[in-house]
């Protein structure tokens, strides 16, 4: 038999902005909080001791993104930033006698984090009303520490692992509108994320 049961707790702040600004016009930023707490209890038929599992999981992040057009362009840019981190217990019970015993957790038992940030910008250039040219850059950068203070049952050779990665993505894209001049309805096809034409 497994039990299961879950907390969480979201919140998020968001501020918009419109204007003509140098740098752009519109501008929104995002603000968020998640708290999650989850717990798994399981035993076996005609098994005492009973498997108790909870990890808490807190999560943080801010976002912010950017718009800005100048005739012909249209810019799209930004940061993101995350903070998580993860917390995981575990202990057997005997619901018989109430005696505690260890049992092995899912996640380190010493606690993890991971930090993630990014930041990007997107441009498309409107050639003609018929021919619109995407172009975009992102760059990420991931971190993650995890410790292990009991390995009773996971004996690495070490107490901690660390991670720390980051990768640049770039896109390359051509929108074609044939019926634009002609004022009929046209297929789009938008090799990316789809966009707002220009006005």
């Amino acid at each position: 038999m497994v039990l299961w049961s879950a907390k969480k707790f979201f919140s998020a702040y968001t501020l918009e902005h419109k204007g003509t600004g140098a740098f752009y016009d519109n501008v929104q930023l995002i603000a968020g909080f998640q708290h999650v707490e989850e717990s798994r209890h399981d035993r076996q038929f005609r098994d005492n001791f009973r498997n108790n599992r909870q990890e808490k999981v807190r999560v943080y992040s801010l976002n912010a993104d950017f718009e800005k057009e100048a005739v012909k362009h249209e810019f799209r840019y930004g940061l993101e930033g995350i903070y998580n981190t993860v917390h995981s217990s575990a202990f057997k019970l005997d619901i018989a006698s109430g005696v505690m015993a260890p049992l092995d957790t899912r996640y380190p038992n010493g606690g993890s984090a991971m930090q993630a940030a990014a930041g990007y910008i997107t441009h498309a250039y409107e050639a003609t009303p018929q021919l619109i040219f995407h172009d975009g850059l992102r760059y990420s950068q991931v971190t993650l520490q995890a410790s292990f203070l009991d390995k009773t049952f996971f004996p690495f050779p070490y107490d901690q692992v660390k991670q720390n990665n980051g990768a640049l993505n770039g896109n390359l894209g051509l929108t074609i509108l044939p019926g634009v001049a002609a004022g009929r309805p046209c297929l789009q096809w938008f090799p990316g994320p789809q966009r707002r034409r220009f006005k």
